[in-house]
């Protein structure tokens, strides 16, 4: 991709994507540390914010190829969350401003569109935070959730066009999913005030501030094995808001502290039903072959 014709912080982030996914292997931490350099990058990211409107949802693309990467700002105003949904290609999710809520699931699929939901992680993402998921344990959803703090104004990175491929779109509330074909977008929100939860128990060791670090816990009201998979909470340390261009910064000022953890996804297919199951994984680097 050329990236002659775009702005200083666009140039400096696709150069270092692009070296990223030269290796076999992508390694999604690295991907993440660049979206949240982006997303303080307030001189840059604060006139596109200011062309929003701020009553309702809407993205502004500011990198949209015909294939491979492509980078949103995405805003959802008060109360306003995705559906639960899959990409089949790797994402990333960074907040600008505001308070982005991320939650992760456990899904079972099984015959006649039934699913079971189980809610293994849940973040309220502050500037400074990225959540980066890889297919198959892509199946989340995002936005705002009343009483969290501002609405969140937020950076998407999406590893390919995500309407190239067929999806599944989940419903926690009905406890249904449905496929969606290449091309179909999906529901654009969903009101989960009134959705009943299935989460997992953290056990007593569960580092505190560290999304995922709870082993497997079997949740009595959820079939699934819920683990927190492939999120990777990050947390700035040295990058100061309005602090000008990512590429001006000095590698002090870009010192980012991470907590990582991990997880494998696996699917079992017999008896009729799509099972989703995780194995866990040290805490480690996350990398993604980078043919996606």
């Amino acid at each position: 991709m050329s990236t002659g014709a775009f702005p200083g912080p666009l140039r400096h982030i696709l150069a270092q994507l692009d070296e990223l996914r030269s290796g076999h292997i992508l390694d999604m931490d690295e991907v993440g540390l660049l979206l949240v350099e982006l997303a303080a990058d307030e001189e840059y990211l604060g006139p596109l914010i200011a062309e929003m409107p701020s009553e309702s949802a809407g993205g502004k693309w500011l990198v949209k190829p015909e294939r491979g990467p492509r980078l949103v700002l995405f805003h959802r105003p008060e109360g306003v969350m995705a559906y639960t949904h899959s990409h089949h290609c790797w994402v990333a999710v960074a907040p600008v401003r505001g308070v982005e809520t991320h939650q992760q699931w456990d899904a079972v699929r099984h015959e006649g569109n039934r699913a079971e939901l189980c809610l293994a992680d849940e973040s309220a993402m502050h500037r400074g935070d990225v959540a980066t998921l890889t297919p198959p344990g892509d199946i989340h959803n995002h936005g705002h959730v009343r009483g969290s703090g501002p609405s969140p104004y937020s950076l998407i990175l999406l590893g390919d066009d995500m309407y190239l491929f067929e999806r599944e779109e989940y419903d926690p509330g009905q406890g249904t999913w449905r496929t969606l074909a290449p091309g179909d977008p999906g529901r654009s929100h969903a009101d989960l005030s009134a959705v009943p939860v299935r989460r997992a128990t953290p056990p007593a060791d569960r580092v505190p501030g560290v999304a995922g670090q709870a082993g497997p816990q079997l949740d009595r009201a959820c079939s699934c094995v819920c683990r927190p998979v492939f999120l990777i909470v990050v947390k700035s340390v040295g990058v100061r808001p309005g602090s000008g261009p990512s590429s001006h910064r000095s590698d002090a000022e870009r010192t980012l502290a991470t907590a990582v953890v991990t997880g494998t996804l696996i699917r079992e297919e017999g008896g009729g039903d799509d099972v989703a199951r995780r194995r866990a994984k040290r805490p480690g680097k996350q990398g993604l072959n980078t043919g996606c």
